[in-house]
């Protein structure tokens, strides 16, 4: 502090010790372990089913009130052009 330094930092750079590694050291994990297995035959029993759907026959629920169509025109077409010579 009296030279104007950082006695933390200077002191951290001092005793740091770094030992990093992206290798892995010693043999992969999978191979320290021993498998052993004997393929076999897949053995699959299926058994069908129909499907058991059951309904209720049902009326329509509408309602419906018969009636009549009425079209309407309310102008037909027609054009004016009015013009001067």
């Amino acid at each position: 502090m009296e030279n104007k330094g950082d006695p933390i930092a200077s002191h951290a750079e001092q005793i740091a010790q770094f030992d990093f590694s992206m290798v892995p050291e010693g043999r992969p994990a999978y191979e320290l372990v021993d498998i052993q297995y004997d393929p076999a035959s897949a053995s699959i029993t299926i058994e069908s089913n129909p499907p058991r759907i059951q309904t209720i026959k049902r009326a329509p629920e509408l309602s419906y009130r018969p009636g009549k169509v009425e079209v309407n025109l309310e102008q037909q077409a027609d054009i004016q052009i009015d013009w001067k010579v």
